[in-house]
């Protein structure tokens, strides 16, 4: 967005006291990070520890009431529940799609594409850039990972790299319009302005993605090299 007007912007001292206003959330994302990173917990059980760390930080700000976790706590079913629906459907169209012979199908349409290996690639990149304007980067996946990842390995590429080269595109999802979540959230906290304004300040963000793809793909090991002091 534009920037504010010079007799808008906070002063120093300003800033320092909104600095408190972040303290208890970036605990939060200090616990949860801190004990993956450090081999604590697992992602799941991070998860109980940021739900420990929101507890503290309501106890510090004198907010937390049996009404409130009540309401968290009901808020958080309905999620889970939302996503493991969600999985079970993804299940059962994997098995389907496997059952009737779409894997085979799909991989023996894509040897047909110009280009060898390399049109699969760029053609499976840009039915996710497609989607990306009209889904969500949940959705694409459930869709495409179960017919592209056989895809990915009949045709020799490194899985790893691929979704590294994935996660990227589905960034890029969420900036481009007209389903780009990221814009509505930004268009949200301006609070003022145009939604086509938040569509051209992230035309730069977008840019920068494509570049990125084309290092992926000129040089893999950009990808390949932390993975591999792992592994």
């Amino acid at each position: 967005g534009p920037a504010l007007p010079k007799e808008e912007r906070a002063d120093w001292g300003e800033k320092m006291q909104a600095l408190y206003a972040v303290i208890l959330p970036i605990m939060i994302i200090v616990m949860v990070l801190g004990t993956i990173f450090s081999g604590l917990a697992t992602v799941t059980e991070a998860a109980a520890v940021g739900v420990l760390g929101a507890l503290i930080a309501s106890a510090v700000n004198r907010k937390l009431s049996f009404s409130l976790v009540k309401s968290a706590s009901m808020r958080t079913f309905r999620l889970t529940t939302l996503i493991t629906w969600i999985v079970f459907a993804a299940h059962a169209y994997s098995t389907a799609y496997t059952a009737m012979g779409a894997e085979s199908f799909i991989t023996s349409l894509t040897e047909q594409i110009p280009g060898g290996k390399w049109g699969a690639l760029f053609f499976m990149m840009f039915v996710l850039f497609l989607l990306g304007m009209v889904l969500d980067p949940v959705g694409i996946m459930l869709i495409t990972l179960p017919v592209f990842l056989p895809l990915v390995n009949a045709h020799g590429f490194d899985p790893v790299w691929f979704g590294i080269l994935l996660m990227v595109l589905l960034e890029m999802a969420l900036l481009t319009p007209p389903i780009g979540i990221n814009l509505y959230v930004v268009q949200g906290v301006r609070e003022r302005g145009e939604l086509t304004d938040v569509m051209v300040g992230a035309l730069p963000f977008v840019i920068t993605m494509f570049a990125m793809i084309g290092f992926l793909l000129i040089f893999p090991e950009i990808a390949l090299w932390l993975p591999s002091l792992v592994y």
